[in-house]
């Protein structure tokens, strides 16, 4: 009961962290984080959580200043996950963007009107795969 209360706390928050993002710039419809399967960006963690799901580790991001995409590292023989936020992404620092089994990496990307191929994502603020 606990968890449900929990993750209800972190929709809604996530929810209005969106709100005001995309309220703040009327350019700009929002920010999504596009997922790379199987890869991680190594070195540039700032801070290292268990979380439930994908979800709850962005929720994390969106509320740090700070975060520029995140690593989301499955566990062997368990539910929780670990949740890793980076000040950088990938395109920052290419090199340090490796193959990981069993992680995701998640890069926020800037959403503006203008941008033809992303205008999808101004209806569907959160995640795309390429």
């Amino acid at each position: 009961k606990g968890l449900r209360q929990n993750h209800l706390v972190f929709v809604i928050t996530g929810i209005f962290l969106l709100v005001l993002f995309v309220g703040a710039n009327r350019d700009l419809c929002g920010s999504v984080f596009k997922t790379q399967v199987g890869y991680a960006l190594l070195g540039h963690v700032m801070t290292k959580t268990d979380v439930l799901d994908e979800f709850e580790c962005q929720l994390k991001c969106l509320g740090n200043g700070s975060c520029k995409s995140f690593n989301v590292h499955h566990k062997s023989n368990n539910t929780k996950r670990i949740c890793e936020l980076n000040n950088i992404t990938w395109q920052m620092n290419p090199d340090d963007f490796k193959q990981k089994k069993g992680s995701t990496y998640f890069g926020s990307v800037q959403v503006s009107k203008k941008n033809a191929s992303l205008k999808f994502a101004c209806y569907r603020v959160g995640f795309y795969r390429r």
